[in-house]
């Protein structure tokens, strides 16, 4: 059995505790951090991106094969332009399908711009509301056809040798020695001209694009901010991540790969590797109970971006974002696009200790721009240990400001189980923003002082 596999059983068998916690437990000799984070070394076959990153300043935009439709609608300041074209892509093996929205007048205005990226077995088309409130105010929207990640019955207008690949997982994780054959490599490669597609737009402003992306979209935001790096402006993801390995729904895919195969798909296609080179504004919506990215994988993506990043946890959700909450995308965007509004908060967890009645008492620094009113709460959320996360259940304790930390307790008989938790914090604008969770075994918690 190979080390990968016994990290992964350990994990389980502990109530989902992220693979560091379980790297902790099989040797001290590494700090987790370290170990969870190094690039694989057995790799069988090249980067499958190398010549689309090397060519993407340099390339002719990709070439328009039809024009389907172009329709006006709306009134007034808010009229809106909306065309349906197919595009060659991965030097014309493929055609996809692209739904391009932007605002009526001034074309010679430079406008900043986002990408829409679909989720797993979803289209374009499915974007197309959302980029249009966008185009509404001010964007240009473009999304296409994602091969491999695409629904096939559903992307009629999109062709390409990956619709004969085998349907569910099995393609994305198809590596063979000397070459990757994943279909996700059309997918990312069909982003990056998406990209250049978009950028080459007369009313775009090329240095104010942003990514967005939900599911099998958020890892493609994120993969391909990596990829990108300061030829965007700013990165939205709902979900998506990397760092499979650390805890998410594909890892009975990785664990069938054999390990060169599967050291280098990690290598090339997990995003968490490819995060490293994110150095635009990026944040990402998490759900703490979602069943295909959990939250070991999502902060260890996070914990690899170098600038600024972000992060909120729904409590309680799978694969779902709270619908009471503030528009944050919206928000994020017109700060780092068009420089409206302000940042977001940030909160850690500084410290934890054991009361001596057996709570846990948790200290956590929130930090929020001056101009915003308040801060309108600041919670605790914390689970008692499950067999997954999908099966955890999280509740909120409020924290109180003592000085300038909030400090919240922690009931004793979680705390004697393990348990995991995170900071919240919650401003006037009711943008919420969270903490890494912390996860906590009955044996890694200290005695009562």
């Amino acid at each position: 059995m190979s080390l990968f596999v016994c990290i992964m059983t350990l994990s389980r068998l502990v109530g989902g505790i992220p693979l560091s916690t379980a790297l902790r437990s099989i040797t001290g000799l590494f700090a987790a951090a370290t170990v969870a984070h190094m690039l694989p070394a057995a790799i069988i076959a090249p980067d499958p991106f190398a010549a689309a990153i090397a060519t993407l300043d340099t390339a002719q935009p990709p070439e328009i094969v039809e024009q389907l439709e172009t329709i006006e609608t709306g009134e007034g300041s808010a009229r809106i332009t909306t065309s349906r074209f197919t595009f060659r892509s991965r030097d014309g093996a493929n055609t996809l399908f692209a739904i391009l929205v932007r605002p009526v007048g001034n074309a010679e205005k430079r406008r900043p711009a986002l990408l829409f990226f679909h989720g797993g077995g979803s289209r374009a088309e499915a974007n197309h509301a959302v980029m249009q409130g966008f185009a509404r105010e001010g964007y240009v929207a473009l999304a296409c056809d994602l091969p491999g990640i695409c629904a096939p019955a559903q992307a009629i207008h999109s062709s390409g040798p990956w619709r004969n690949a085998s349907s569910g997982e099995a393609a994305r994780f198809t590596v063979t020695s000397g070459e990757v054959k994943s279909t996700l490599v059309d997918a990312e490669i069909a982003a990056l001209d998406a990209f250049r597609l978009l950028r080459s737009q007369p009313d775009v402003d090329p240095a104010r694009i942003g990514l967005n992306g939900y599911s099998w979209g958020g890892y493609t935001t994120t993969f391909v901010a990596g990829l990108l790096g300061p030829r965007i402006r700013a990165a939205y993801s709902f979900w998506g991540c990397g760092y499979y390995d650390e805890g998410s729904y594909w890892l009975t895919q990785l664990e069938n790969l054999t390990s060169d195969a599967r050291d280098t798909w990690l290598a090339w296609l997990d995003a968490g590797r490819r995060a490293s080179g994110i150095t635009a504004p990026y944040f990402i919506e998490g759900a703490t109970n979602d069943t295909y990215f959990w939250p070991p994988a999502v902060d260890g993506t996070l914990a690899v971006v170098s600038g600024v990043k972000n992060r909120v946890w729904w409590p309680n959700l799978h694969h779902a974002v709270d619908t009471t909450a503030a528009p944050t995308r919206k928000l994020f965007f017109d700060y780092y696009l068009k420089g409206i509004g302000q940042p977001f908060g940030t909160i850690a967890i500084l410290s934890s200790r054991r009361n001596p009645d057996g709570t846990l008492q948790v200290i956590s620094k929130a930090s929020i721009p001056p101009a915003l009113a308040a801060i309108d709460s600041v919670k605790i959320y914390y689970s008692p240990a499950a067999p997954t996360w999908k099966e955890r259940v999280w509740t909120p304790r409020i924290a109180t400001l003592e000085g300038d930390v909030y400090v919240a307790d922690l009931p004793a008989v979680c705390v004697a189980d393990g348990l995991a938790y995170y900071a919240q914090l919650t401003d006037s604008r009711r943008v919420s923003t969270s903490s890494a969770v912390t996860v906590f075994t009955a044996q890694s918690i200290q005695p009562p002082h």
